[in-house]
């Protein structure tokens, strides 16, 4: 237990010498890690994960714009290969873009 406490003093003391900005760019980094080590989502992963807003989410889940699944059909769950082909299911060539 005193290990575990001198521990904690270290973290507390490590925090307390950053940044703000510093500290919120390692929470970032820390989700964006967590992100890509899980393969299913639960909504709120799920809206972080593609930057957008909850309601604009349950809007796409109830027009079945984006692929989603609910096991007990009370909870919703996204696969992460999913969502990245849903966003990546309408490139843009340079073509068509105009300049």
């Amino acid at each position: 237990m005193e290990r575990l406490d001198m521990r904690l003093s270290s973290i507390e003391k490590i925090i307390e010498q950053m940044e703000p900005k510093e500290l919120m760019k390692r929470v970032s980094m820390l989700e964006e890690n967590l992100y890509s080590n899980k393969d299913v989502f639960n909504t709120e992963e799920a809206c972080a994960y593609l930057g957008i807003s909850e309601s604009l989410l349950y809007k796409l889940t109830s027009s079945r714009e984006i692929p989603h699944y609910k096991p007990r059909g009370k909870n919703i769950f996204f696969s992460k290969a999913e969502l990245d082909a849903w966003l990546l299911q309408h490139s843009m060539s340079r073509r068509s873009m105009k300049l």
